[in-house]
């Protein structure tokens, strides 16, 4: 399956990988992505993918990106997370007067530790599956360097 290609600027080079700064062309394909990192404060894109051979900070490349299952991955990001701080937070106030602070203390401790670790945890989990099905994520498919005409 095709997915949605964008075209970028190397930013940094790294063990084998490149950091790559894309401006996606509308919200709608930022949206049906799912891959991206962060935003920097001019609104562009921030992903890692392997680098090619002979890519040079600077770079002008086009990226592939695999189109994801929106629902199963907006469920896995935020539900699972959603429900650890849920449970942290009821099981820190009933342990929390049993440790020595107040049970408000306890669930709000409970409930940002909770919330931290399940983040963690999908986070690689989604490496672990990543790699066990042999998905590379985002991928270069051109380069083009800015000395070349």
């Amino acid at each position: 399956m095709k997915g949605i290609r964008e075209p970028g600027i190397v930013v940094a080079l790294e063990g084998g990988r490149a950091s790559i700064r894309i401006r996606p062309a509308s919200e709608d394909a930022c949206a049906q992505c799912g891959s991206c990192g962060h935003a920097d404060a001019k609104g562009a894109k921030l992903l890692e993918t392997a680098a090619a051979a002979g890519l040079t900070v600077g770079d002008r490349v086009l990226v592939e990106i695999a189109p994801v299952n929106r629902i199963a991955a907006s469920l896995l990001l935020l539900l699972v997370p959603l429900l650890g701080l849920i449970t942290g937070a009821v099981a820190g106030q009933i342990a929390g007067p049993g440790l020595g602070v107040e049970a408000e203390t306890g669930a709000i401790l409970g409930g940002l530790t909770a919330l931290v670790a399940t983040y963690a945890a999908v986070t690689w989990i989604d490496r672990m599956i990543r790699q066990r099905r042999g998905d590379p994520g985002p991928r270069i498919i051109s380069t083009r360097s800015d000395s070349a005409p």
